[in-house]
Order: C-alpha cells, then sequence, then structure tokens
C-alpha cells in the first residue's frame, strides 16, 4: 500500500509521498462523503513477462494502482492528481495522454482536466474509485492531420487571423493541392504558399511576391531527419505585375512535439510546433529575415501565431 487516510464528510486528502507514485494526491471536498472511510492507494501494476520485456516494448507513462475502497459514490467530485514520465511518450507529445479507470462497469479513458507535461502531472476530476492509470492519449495518423484545413479566418489575440485558402488558378503557386496561409494583422498581411508539406513561396499582394526555384520540405519529424536550411534562388516580383529580378532565400522549417495549449475553456494536448525561419537577400527589401512559429492541434488546427517571438493566441475554439 502506497498510502491510506481515514477521510469522512468534512473531506481530507491522501497523498503518496515517496516510490513510484510519489507525487499522487486524491482530495475530498466537504460533503463529498455521507460517513467516514479509509481511502487506500494500492499498487496494482501487472508484472510483464521477461520475453516480453526483451522485444521492443514501450512501457506505459506510469505505472498502475488501485483507490478503495471501490464501492464508494462521491456526492461531490475528488479532484486526482497522478504522476507520470514524459519521456516515455516517444513520437508523440509530451502532454498527449489519457486517464484509464477500470471499475465495475467497465473500462474507460478519461480525457484530463489539466495536464503538466513539465513536471509530469495529470489531473482528473472523479466521482467514483477502481484502478487508474495514465496511458497514451490517441496518436494522428501522420503530420498531414496537423495541418490546417481550408477553412473561414481563425480570430487570433490583437486583431490578427489565420486562413488557409485554396490558391488561385492563374497563380504561380497553382497546383493540384496547393493551399496558401493568409497571415493579417495590424500593418501586416502576407500569404505562405504550399503543395501538401513543401512550401513553395510567398507574397505580400499586391507590393511584391517571391516564387522560389526550388519547393522546400519544412514539415519534418524531427525525430526521424536532420533538419537543415536550404538556399536557394527567388525570383522576385515587387510589384507583382512587374517583371522578376533576382534574390536569394534560406529557409529553415521543422516540426516538433510541444506542451499543451489552451485555448477559451478547453485544453489541447496533442500539440505539435511548426517553426519556419526566412532569411532573405533582395533588391527590394535588403536583407533581412523573419521567424514563423504555428502551433497546430489535430481536429481544430492553428491553436497560436508567433511572428518574431510575438505570440497571438487563438481567441476561441
Amino acid at each position: 500500500m502506497f498510502a491510506a487516510a481515514t477521510i469522512g464528510p468534512e473531506g481530507g486528502e491522501v497523498a503518496v509521498l515517496g516510490g513510484k507514485q510519489a507525487g499522487l494526491r486524491v482530495t475530498v471536498p466537504a460533503g463529498a462523503l455521507t460517513a467516514a472511510i479509509e481511502l487506500r492507494v494500492v499498487d496494482a501494476e501487472v508484472a510483464l513477462p521477461a520475453d516480453l520485456l526483451a522485444t521492443s516494448y514501450v512501457p506505459d507513462p506510469a505505472p498502475a494502482f488501485r483507490l478503495e475502497p471501490v464501492d464508494v459514490y462521491l456526492e461531490l467530485p475528488a479532484a486526482l492528481q497522478l504522476p507520470y514520465l514524459p519521456q516515455r511518450l516517444t513520437g508523440m507529445a509530451p502532454g498527449n495522454v489519457r486517464v484509464r479507470q477500470q471499475r465495475a462497469a467497465g473500462t474507460v479513458d478519461h480525457e484530463p482536466t489539466a495536464v503538466d507535461a513539465v513536471v509530469g502531472r495529470a489531473e482528473l476530476s472523479l466521482r467514483t474509485f477502481g484502478r487508474f492509470q495514465v496511458v497514451r492519449g490517441p496518436q494522428a495518423a501522420g503530420l498531414s492531420a496537423y495541418q490546417p484545413p481550408v477553412a473561414n479566418p481563425v480570430p487570433l489575440e490583437g486583431g490578427w487571423s489565420f486562413a488557409v485558402e485554396e490558391v488561385a488558378a492563374d497563380s504561380p503557386f497553382a497546383g493540384p493541392g496547393a493551399v496558401q496561409w493568409r497571415l493579417e494583422g495590424p500593418g501586416f498581411a502576407e500569404a505562405l504558399c504550399f503543395d501538401g508539406l513543401q512550401m513553395t513561396g510567398r507574397e505580400a499582394a499586391p507590393h511584391w511576391r517571391e516564387v522560389w526555384s526550388a519547393p522546400v520540405t519544412v514539415w519534418q519529424d524531427v525525430a526521424l531527419v536532420v533538419p537543415q536550411a536550404t538556399t536557394f534562388v527567388a525570383q522576385v516580383h515587387a510589384p507583382v505585375s512587374m517583371p522578376s529580378f533576382g534574390g536569394l532565400l534560406t529557409v529553415f522549417g521543422a516540426q516538433s512535439w510541444d506542451l499543451p495549449r489552451r485555448c477559451g475553456d478547453q485544453w489541447f494536448y496533442d500539440v505539435v510546433t511548426l517553426r519556419l525561419a526566412l532569411a532573405w537577400n533582395r533588391h527590394d527589401l535588403g536583407t533581412g529575415q523573419r521567424e514563423y512559429r504555428f502551433w497546430f492541434a489535430p481536429g481544430i488546427g492553428l491553436l497560436a501565431l508567433g511572428i518574431d517571438g510575438v505570440v497571438h493566441e487563438r481567441t476561441s475554439p
């Protein structure tokens, strides 16, 4: 047994101070119980066979435990804090976890009410006890799941917006899968052009347009490749109606897993960041550089946009 405490109608708490469940805490509010009980935190980890451990088996982010007695129903929800090891979540975001509860009625995976992926802690509200374990959350099917869909503008803080649009047929960036990410804010309007996972150019119409000599793969999983900056020639039109002149452009782009982000009253735990850094040498703008950061989650698209370190959060889910 990891820990135990007698808790009555006045409420109380039981905490695990050491061992493999150190940091686990159950807080029962006043009025949740009609009579006193001994709340126990008991080990429920199952020993795995040696032949399984000798394979490529990936351990769960935390061992299982059981809260007893299992036949208690709380009149008010208790708060459960569960420790886990973020470093075990290889190939996915460090906060992408669920809390699995096994009870007499069956097994259910709960989405946590909050996750701290830095210290490794998930939080959950519960009214019943049983067997609990922090497990991996649902894993998206590849990087394409994080790319934003073609949709209406996403409102961001500070009067900014983000939208994904189909590229016009007469554009030099046109193609079967071509889209543009339109970024707009006070005194700023720019479009980044993509063909699938590759970026093909950018423009701030009608002032200028860059048509790159080759597409650049900027959606790169850092766990699979070593992203490198790519330098190449860009044909620049300034304004877009004028003949082009040459320029040099260096592009770096890579995807990385990131911490959970909150949008309104909703948490998103499966988050990736696309970092995109551009440096240019052009006759009209001279030399310059800019860094974009995009935070995405499957099913919603953009969560936040950062330009040169200034972050604009999405205003609502």
